[in-house]
């Protein structure tokens, strides 16, 4: 067969043929084969069991079929150049294989009903190009949609390659087993599947050049996967309805992924993209809701959104200018977010209600975080290891609990919880620019700070019901603030060195605070009540023990309510200590103990049972007392140095004993009315004695040595 140079065209018509002949159960088969160019090939088959061979080599290669009928069955194999192919198949048990070699490749499939299959190969190189769609046809040799049990594959090598898969139908419910597999290597690669209804499932794995995928599958048992190797990677995954999973990997070049799982059913996705400009955004919307994204290295970025059921997410970012940001919605909320290297940033919010957990924890460069919980079993754990660490936590109903760690660098850590069971422990360590701001407002409250070294500074606001609170500083510029203001308070604040300071402030209810710094410019400040004389159970309990001390304790009322059942205690034991206690009703007692050094202590005590014992030992002793009514008693007792003491007492039962014993002595004890005695005993150097007492049953000792 000698065909060169010419233009062939072979027809082969079965309509015309069977008019002729009757056909039962053979099977027709028609081959053709073809070595020019600028071949042209039809083939038009109708009937049963139809198959049709066509080989073309040359250029200019074009081949059409159409087989009309059952078990149909076609193969076109094509090399040379500018090949073109268009097979179309209706009927039962349809299968097309095309096999392009060459340059300017291009095929069309298209299969309508019953059980599909289309192998599409194209290789060799140049402007690749592809369609196969099992179901539609119009334009007009009608059939719209449908398809049967589909099935397409689809492999390209090299240059301008691209692909689309259409695997229909939806609207006249008939779609069936879909499935594609599009292997892309070389150049231009793009890709598009569609599958519409039934068991979807859909793998595309391109490798070089400028990748980009796009697979849409509307309803049932979809899934996806699709894995881009290098160069300009994009892949969009969209799936709608039914039991959805979708898994994207692509390792380097400027990936972006965005995945969509919409209104309903089983959904699960997972992307994980390696290098360079990677970036991503999923949303998932009903139902079984799980999302993994992992990125590694480079200019990362991530985002996922979960609306309604049994929303889990975990994002992990490894290296690069990370950031990520995660919002769920009604149900079993939860979240992981692990970054470790670099830009590091995270936003996690909780919306809405529901078994809320979050788990943040960034490891290094500019950290930052911030998690907002709504309603429901909120928890939290932020963790944050080095450099320019910041947090900020708000939690607002429902059982809270919030814990951020925070090592080394410039911490700083905001905890705002609203309603229920409260709690919040915050941790900043060795040596950073800590920086704590907690703030609870009702319900069963519990804050615990420490903060080990730095330039430490942390303030509490508890408000109501189950208040109570612990601070600790060890080292550095500690400063400590704290306010409980109704319910059941305790406060607690331990500091061990540098320029500490600490406030606590009690309001009202079942009040009790003890502070105790170690050493350098302490200062401790404790006040119970106030603001409409508020206060109850109080008890304050101050001790510091060296350098520049001065303590204060107000227990207030101004008269009428306010203190309640009253206790102080102060002791400081070095340097230049002060103290200062005042308590203004009810069953008041006060003992100030001050041990060496410029000491100098106050106490006033208004209405009822009063009791003041102030003990100062060594250096600049002074002390001054008054109570003003009932069951008064004050005893003043200053071992050495230069000693003076000042004690004041009105109506009541009176009672005064001082005693100073070494130095410059001095004391003044008056008492005004009722039951009053006096005894002062001065033992060594410029003693001095004035006692004045006015009505009721006085009596004054006096012994000076």
């Amino acid at each position: 067969m000698n065909l060169l140079n010419r233009n062939i065209n072979s027809s082969l018509n079965f309509k015309s043929f069977m008019k002729k002949v009757i056909l039962s159960a053979a099977a027709l088969v028609c081959g053709t084969m073809i070595f020019a160019q600028s071949n042209v090939s039809d083939v038009n088959q109708n009937g049963n069991s139809n198959g049709s061979v066509v080989m073309q080599s040359g250029s200019g290669n074009d081949s059409d079929v159409v087989s009309t009928g059952d078990s149909n069955t076609s193969n076109v194999t094509q090399t040379g150049t500018i090949h073109n192919s268009t097979v179309e198949q209706r009927g039962e048990s349809n299968s097309s294989t095309v096999t392009s070699i060459g340059r300017n490749n291009n095929s069309k499939v298209g299969q309508v009903d019953e059980r599909n299959t289309s192998v599409v190969l194209q290789q060799g190189g140049n402007n690749n190009s592809s369609r196969v769609s099992q179901g539609q046809i119009s334009s007009n040799g009608t059939v719209s949609r449908t398809g049967r049990d589909n099935t397409s594959d689809v492999s390209q090598d090299g240059n301008s390659n691209k692909s689309v898969v259409e695997q229909w139908d939806l609207n006249l419910l008939r779609g069936e087993f879909n499935s594609s597999t599009v292997s892309q290597l070389g150049d231009s690669n793009d890709s598009k599947v569609r599958q519409t209804g039934d068991n979807n499932t859909s793998g595309v794995a391109q490798e070089g050049d400028a990748n980009i995928s796009d697979v849409l599958q509307i309803g049932n048992q979809n899934g996806s996967t699709g894995s881009q190797v290098g160069n300009d990677n994009s892949t969009t995954v969209s799936q709608t309805g039914d039991d959805h999973a979708s898994t994207v990997s692509q390792e380097g070049d400027s990936n972006v992924g965005k995945l969509i799982q919409r209104n309903g059913n089983d959904s699960s996705s997972e992307l994980t993209q390696t290098g360079f400009g990677n970036h991503t955004n999923t949303i998932q919307d009903g139902d079984n809701h799980l999302s993994t994204i992992t990125e590694t290295g480079d200019r990362n970025g991530a985002g996922v959104s979960q609306y309604g059921s049994d929303n889990v997410s975990s994002t992990i970012q490894t290296g690069n200018n990370n950031g990520s940001l995660v919002a769920q919605s009604r149900m079993s909320n939860d979240s992981d977010v692990l970054q470790e290297g670099n830009f590091n940033n995270s936003n996690v919010r909780q919306n809405g209600g529901n078994d809320n957990s979050s788990d943040v924890d960034q490891d290094g460069d500019n950290n930052g975080s911030i998690v907002g919980q709504n309603g429901a079993l909120n928890e939290n754990i932020v963790s944050q290891v080095g450099n320019s660490g910041e947090s900020e936590v708000s939690q607002q109903g429902d059982s809270n609990y919030s814990y951020v760690r925070q090592r080394k660098d410039n911490n700083k850590s905001l905890v705002s919880q609203t309603g229920t069971d409260n709690y919040s422990s915050v941790k900043q360590q060795n040596v950073g620019n800590n920086d704590s701001n907690v703030s609870q407002n009702g319900d069963d409250n519990t804050s615990l700070v420490s903060q080990e070294g730095g330039e430490n500074v942390s303030a509490v606001v508890q408000d109501g019901m189950q208040n109570r609170n612990d601070i600790r500083q060890h080292g550095d510029r500690n400063s400590s603030d704290l306010s409980q203001v109704g319910d059941f308070n305790k406060s607690k604040s331990t500091t061990f060195g540098d320029d500490n300071t600490n406030v606590v402030a009690q309001l009202g209810a079942s009040n009790e605070a003890l502070q105790a710094q170690t050493g350098n410019e302490n200062e401790a400040s404790i006040m119970q009540g106030e603001i409409t004389k508020l206060a109850t159970d109080n008890e304050a309990t101050q001790t510091q023990t060296g350098n520049l001390n001065k303590a204060f304790v107000v227990q207030a009322s101004i008269y009428g309510t306010g203190t309640n059942n009253s206790l102080v205690s102060q002791t400081q034991i070095g340097d230049s200590n002060f103290v200062r206690s005042e308590q203004q009703g009810n069953n008041h007692v006060s003992t100030t103990t001050q041990d060496g050094n410029n000491n100098e202590a106050r106490d006033l005590q208004k209405g009822s049972s009063e009791t003041s014992t102030v003990t100062q030992n060594g250096n600049g002793n002074i002390s001054d007392v008054v109570q003003n009514g009932w069951g008064h008693n004050s005893t003043v007792a200053q071992n050495g140095g230069q000693n003076e003491s000042d004690v004041y007492q009105t109506g009541g039962q009176n009672t005064s004993d001082v005693s100073q014993m070494g130095d410059l002595n001095m004391s003044d004890v008056m008492q005004d009315g009722n039951s009053n005695m006096s005894t002062v005993g001065q033992n060594g150097l410029s003693n001095l004695s004035n006692v004045n007492q006015m009505g009721n049953m006085n009596t004054s000792t006096v012994s000076q040595n």
